[in-house]
């Protein structure tokens, strides 16, 4: 008798959906010339990670633990534009957080 294994859905697994998102934000950065490579991708995972916490940062505490000098650095920038574009982040008082759309299953 075959065992039944349930459809994982993101909105049942906090893992699963993250993992989801963090590829599509991978996709979108690979698609553009000014976002790819991997200091574009590295300084990415750096920002996904500090805002997977669900507290709202201010751009200059994203940008300090990558290795871009400033919030203005263009591949900085477009890490932040392809977020918005995806609709992952939104302003929480001149902060960033994630949107209820990446903790649609719960906030940390």
């Amino acid at each position: 008798m075959k065992e039944y294994v349930p459809e994982i859905k993101p909105a049942e697994s906090p893992e699963y959906a993250l993992e989801v998102f963090w590829n599509q934000l991978k996709m979108k950065l690979a698609s553009s010339p000014k976002s790819s490579g991997d200091k574009v991708l590295d300084a990415a995972k750096i920002v996904w990670d500090l805002l997977k916490d669900g507290n709202a940062y201010h751009p200059d505490e994203l940008v300090e633990p990558t290795s871009y000098g400033m919030v203005r650095s263009t591949g900085f920038g477009e890490i932040l534009k392809a977020m918005k574009q995806l609709g992952f982040t939104h302003r929480v008082d001149g902060n960033l957080a994630f949107t209820d759309k990446v903790f649609s299953f719960r906030r940390p």
